[in-house]
This record gives C-alpha cells, sequence and structure tokens, in this order.
C-alpha cells in the first residue's frame, strides 16, 4: 500500500478506501449532495465532499494536514486545503446539526 499510494518512508497510510473516496468518488459525493439539497454553493459541496477523507489525526490548521494524511488530500496545494477547511469550518458553525 505504501508504494502504491506514494507513502513516504516513515509514513503510514490511511484506510484504502478513503484512499479511493478522496481520488475517484468525490465528485459523485458532491453530485448526490446536490440532489439531496440544492442551496448550497459550490465550494460548500466540495468542503463537504472532503469530511473524512483529509487522513487521520487533529488538523494542524497552519499547514491543512492531519499526521496521517490521504494522498489525494497531501496533492492538493496548501493554499487550496486552507480554503476547505475554512468553508468548512464556516459551513459547520452557521448550520444547525440534522437531528
Amino acid at each position: 500500500m505504501m508504494y502504491k499510494y506514494e507513502i513516504p518512508i516513515g509514513g503510514s497510510p490511511s484506510e484504502p478506501q478513503h484512499e479511493y473516496m478522496a481520488t475517484l468518488m468525490r465528485e459523485t459525493i458532491i453530485k448526490v449532495m446536490r440532489q439531496y439539497d440544492n442551496t448550497q454553493t459550490e465550494e460548500v459541496y466540495e468542503a463537504l465532499s472532503w469530511a473524512g477523507l483529509m487522513g487521520d489525526g487533529d488538523i494542524n490548521y497552519n499547514t491543512g494536514m492531519p499526521p496521517q494524511p490521504t494522498t489525494a488530500w497531501a496533492a492538493t496545494p496548501q493554499i487550496e486545503r486552507l480554503r476547505i477547511l475554512e468553508i468548512y469550518n464556516n459551513y459547520n458553525k452557521n448550520n444547525t446539526p440534522c437531528q
């Protein structure tokens, strides 16, 4: 797995399912969210599609990286990671959780 996902020596792979979803399924996730509730912006759907697919561990909000990121999240430029996290956090702060 480490070779397949280009994880550096000493790194740790995340769940293979999360690697797959982060790389190949985010567009499908966005499409389904939009069909369920079309009241959000494309940026919100994109940010929400990353929930659970960034990797394992607490996010460092200076870099946007968890200790064990998925390959797709690590390949996302830092400025983009920070923008996605800001949108995601604003959405969570300003919306009531589903009951």
